[in-house]
């Protein structure tokens, strides 16, 4: 403890409840099965939260600028996620470069691994002892002002050609 319990095929964290006395578990996994069949409980690591976007891009796997994620909340949880104010969303993340060289590294290999398509993100706790791969997200929000279309901009591609590229990839196959 602390633990985080969540459904393992869902979104915005919709179920999911961070544990911190082992006699909220039961009621966390209640929580996180009313979602789905398959939950996830997960050791809680401290440190800073951040999300690369990966693309296809030309046939290769291109990471993104990150983002580091600070929310108000205990985790970036469905309130932080959508109510204005409730998160910061720094992108490109103020990291070390070292962290983020590594991370992006580990994202374009877990993209090539996993065999993604079109465009995921990958979300991660740093801290002092290291990189922690948390999860790959298949399904990434893709409003203007969702994570991975800002860390598409960031890097000069329009959300128009951020879904152009997945359509070529798509129409190429």
């Amino acid at each position: 403890m602390p633990c985080f319990v969540k459904p393992n095929n869902g979104g915005s964290s919709v179920g999911m409840s961070k544990v911190e006395q082992p006699g909220s578990l039961p009621v966390a996994v209640e929580k996180a099965f009313a979602e789905d069949d398959h939950v996830l409980v997960e050791g809680y690591i401290p440190g800073r939260e951040i999300s690369c976007g990966v693309i296809n891009y030309h046939g290769m796997a291109r990471s993104l600028p990150l983002t580091e994620i600070i929310s108000k909340n205990e985790f970036f949880d469905y309130e932080a996620k959508y109510t204005e104010g409730m998160a910061e969303e720094i992108t490109p993340a103020q990291i070390p470069a070292e962290i983020e060289q590594h991370c992006r590294l580990t994202s374009e290999m877990l993209f090539e691994k996993l065999n993604c398509k079109g465009f995921v993100r990958f979300d991660y706790i740093f801290n002092d002892a290291g990189l922690y791969f948390l999860e790959v997200n298949t399904i990434p929000g893709l409003s203007p002002n969702s994570i991975v279309p800002r860390q598409a901009k960031e890097e000069g591609i329009s959300l128009r050609e951020l879904f152009s590229m997945a359509i070529e990839q798509s129409l190429s196959k």
